[in-house]
């Protein structure tokens, strides 16, 4: 209970950005734009480095090491930065156990059609966040959750059927609570796959984990840094994962924002070049984008006023540009924003910050609110889309595959019922390049969506017709103390465009009590009917004759309740709600 209770308080701190104590050693920084100050050699060495990005390791880091030259020349205070991180020797990695789930238990679930029934990954506790990663354009997929007792784990599991099944993978036991985590994936065409994850323990130590997934090695692990109390972490995306870089913003003890980075070769790992970036901010979202280009979200710890930065080179602790506020506080409050980037050329960038947003002084609902920057230009007015009344828009999660231009970004928020009448929902909405499209239901309407930490995590996986969103959020526990099951769902571009649709089957009498009567609009061959109840299990499962547009179902010896009935067929599937008496 006591290590409960000090969770409780590191997240508190992470949620409402409490003011810690500033060090008294620590000179006062200030925000300076340093471009007008680039000698011809800084500039002709920056823009080198956009086009070195698909050379090599070695290439990468005497390009870094020749500009920390060209600033010793100019400004040896800027060119001391560029060095590998302190982490005060710090060498524990608070590890207590690994568990490797060999000869794992039969996978679990079945995935539905088109954000239908979701798919329950786990029925552990969740405490502290969940995450999804992909690979291999989304066949292989990773979901992460923390829960915090009766021991602190992170849980990891594994799916390679494109969420269809899921078994366990890792399961990694602490010495100590963690307050956040963080999730990547290191993939490109070229050069070993790795699966990295980025934690903050309650004492304030940032640390990273990996596995190779090509190799099948055991984790290593690596302690960045100390007295950090909250970080957000992205990477590039190469040719060849021996050319990635990690990029980092976390928040240090003393609630000033830096920056840092990992050098090429290192696969998420030896970070180097900190550097001050913002003071009296928290709640920070980064992005890298294309060329070098990272953009970076925060909020004023004094009036949760927003703001956003620009980094022109690689997280290059010289190549900030001037902050641009958002939103003053003393008009609206912001609350953990997150930003997303097109891979599109610097040029033609096109940046999104959304965030949930209400009236400066207000306790009433949050909204969203987008803020769009395109071609270069700042970023514009913010533009709210409003909730329903009673209803909250919370935990803002977003997503852009890190291959393909084509990509669309993604995002998923919380459906918060405020006096807790209704279900939280997941919902997801894609923004197309210009405005933020109709909103979807990625959960149920019988999952109640735990409202706590992060509880929710997006995705996407590749498909020759396009592009498919999926999402993993957290359940509630049946007392709604905390967290409990982590599930899966995902968008079916395949069954939303074919033209199998409600109308082309009927299902009566509902409310049934014995039998239920199917009919058909035309003669579809094969058609498979399914029925599973309100949790997801399948209870009937039938083949219907194979040229007949007329089916009758037993449902006699099912308890009274809610049921789903899925037909599938060669041009789709569609699923009713039924009632049974």
């Amino acid at each position: 209970m006591k290590k409960m209770k000090k969770l409780m308080m590191a997240f508190t701190l992470l949620s409402i950005g409490v003011a810690m104590a500033q060090h008294p050693s620590k000179k006062a920084e200030v925000e300076e734009n340093v471009k007008g100050v680039y000698t011809q050699e800084l500039k002709d060495l920056y823009e080198a480095s956009r086009l070195l990005e698909n050379s090599t390791p070695e290439e990468i880091n005497a390009n870094r090491l020749a500009i920390k030259n060209a600033w010793m020349n100019i400004d040896p205070q800027r060119g001391q930065l560029y060095k590998p991180l302190d982490n005060g020797g710090h060498t524990a990695d608070f590890i207590a156990s690994v568990i490797d789930y060999h000869n794992t238990p039969p996978p679990l679930g079945i995935q539905g059609n088109k954000w239908a029934q979701d798919v329950q990954i786990h029925d552990l506790r969740v405490d502290g966040g969940v995450d999804l990663v992909e690979f291999n354009d989304g066949i292989e997929l990773y979901a992460t959750s923390y829960r915090a007792l009766p021991t602190p784990t992170l849980d990891i599991f594994a799916s390679y059927t494109e969420g269809e099944t899921w078994q366990p993978w890792r399961s990694i036991i602490f010495s100590e609570p963690i307050v956040k985590f963080q999730a990547l994936s290191m993939v490109a065409p070229s050069g070993d796959w790795y699966l990295l994850v980025y934690y903050l323990t309650q004492g304030n130590f940032f640390i990273g984990m990996r596995w190779n997934l090509t190799t099948g090695d055991p984790v290593e692990t690596q302690a960045i840094t100390g007295n950090i109390v909250d970080f957000t972490v992205d990477r590039n995306y190469p040719n060849d994962t021996a050319n990635q870089r990690v990029f980092a913003i976390y928040q240090k003890d003393d609630n000033s924002l830096y920056g840092a980075r990992t050098n090429a070769g290192t696969y998420g790992f030896d970070w180097v070049d900190e550097g001050w970036v913002n003071a009296a901010r928290f709640e920070p979202s980064l992005c890298y984008s294309t060329a070098g280009y990272l953009y970076l979200a925060s909020v004023y710890l004094s009036d949760r006023g927003l703001t956003a930065r620009v980094n022109t080179d690689y997280n290059d602790p010289n190549a900030w540009e001037p902050t641009q506020v958002l939103e003053q506080g003393s008009v609206r409050e912001s609350l953990k924003p997150s930003i997303r980037a097109e891979r599109s050329s610097v040029n033609t960038d096109n940046v999104i910050v959304v965030t949930s947003s209400r009236g400066a002084g207000s306790t009433g609902k949050y909204n969203i609110r987008r803020y769009i920057r395109k071609d270069g230009a700042d970023f514009g007015a913010g533009i709210t889309n409003a909730s329903p009344n009673g209803i909250s828009y919370l935990h803002m999660d977003s997503y852009i595959r890190y291959s393909g231009i084509d990509s669309q970004v993604k995002v998923a928020y919380l459906r918060q019922s405020m006096d807790g009448s209704e279900n939280n929902r997941a919902l997801y909405r894609p923004y197309d390049g210009d405005i933020l499209l109709s909103s979807d239901f990625a959960s149920f309407e019988t999952l109640n969506v735990y409202d706590g930490y992060q509880p929710l995590a997006i995705s996407s996986f590749r498909l020759e017709v396009g592009e498919e969103p999926m999402m993993v959020f957290a359940g509630t526990s049946a007392d709604g103390t905390h967290g409990e099951g982590l599930y899966f769902d995902k968008e079916s571009t395949l069954l939303s465009t074919i033209s199998f649709d409600e109308n082309d089957f009927f299902v009566y009498p509902n409310p049934a009590q014995d039998i239920l009567e199917l009919d058909f609009s035309s003669e579809t061959p094969s058609k498979s009917i399914s029925l599973v109840d309100a949790t997801g299990k399948q209870v009937l499962e039938k083949n219907s004759t194979p040229t007949g547009n007329h089916f009758s179902l037993d449902i006699s010896l099912l308890q009274s309740g809610i049921y789903f009935l899925t037909v599938k067929s060669g041009e789709g599937a569609m699923t009713k709600k039924i009632i049974k008496k």
